[in-house]
């Protein structure tokens, strides 16, 4: 998959997000691509986007031409990502690998209404027994406590060092009760259990994502 993050202006956000439904997505669905999924930082760095693009050959990224043909004509495009470069702070984007195995929600994370999302950059050389945690603790915990999980690591463009976990979760209320791995396995062994993955990596980053519908497809 291919990620952009975006920071848009404070008082562009409702222009910015009016000109993408209105003139890029109708252009990157022409492009052919089958799913794109928006979400907006709900807990988290303010005014912030982030695209989720899945792709299954990364030729689809050597006809540089291929949007241009979609919003009509070089011009067209040039004046469309001018006037959304004016609305935005700064942007990046990188490769990310879904690895389904690893994880029991290969699907659902991309419509639930809200996704959070923790960020762990792994010490190096533990990536290997981080993946071997997941696959014999984490995930059986949340298998158990009937959560989803989605675990993403990170490559081009970013820390290949970094692994994200991703839940879905259908309502705030959720955040009411303890977290998934505390309702299956109890608080003392739940608490170890994190202390185990702890020995492999540090979490850098907790987000709390709402998605944006109008921005998805």
């Amino acid at each position: 998959m291919r990620a952009y993050l975006i920071h848009v202006k404070p008082d562009m956000v409702d222009q910015w997000t009016a000109l993408v439904k209105a003139e890029l997505l109708p252009a990157v669905k022409k492009m052919g691509v089958p799913s794109l999924t928006t979400y907006r930082t709900e807990i988290g760095t303010a005014n912030e986007f982030l695209v989720v693009m899945p792709f299954d050959k990364f030729a689809l990224f050597d006809d540089e031409t291929a949007m241009v043909k979609a919003i009509g004509s070089p011009e067209a495009a040039a004046a469309l990502f001018g006037k959304l470069s004016k609305m935005e702070e700064s942007s990046s984007n990188w490769i990310t690998t879904r690895m389904d195995a690893l994880g029991n929600d290969s699907a659902a994370s991309t419509t639930a209404p809200l996704l959070i999302s923790v960020r762990v950059r792994v010490s190096p050389g533990k990536m290997n027994d981080m993946e071997a945690f997941v696959k014999s603790d984490l995930a059986p915990a949340f298998k158990k406590a009937k959560a989803g999980l989605q675990v993403n690591i990170r490559s081009f463009g970013a820390n290949p060092n970094d692994i994200v976990f991703s839940s879905p979760i259908a309502k705030f209320a959720e955040f009411d009760g303890p977290p998934p791995w505390i309702r299956a396995l109890g608080q003392e062994a739940g608490t170890k259990m994190v202390q185990k993955m702890d020995a492999y990596g540090a979490i850098v980053e907790q987000v709390l994502r709402v998605r944006v519908p109008e921005l998805s497809f």
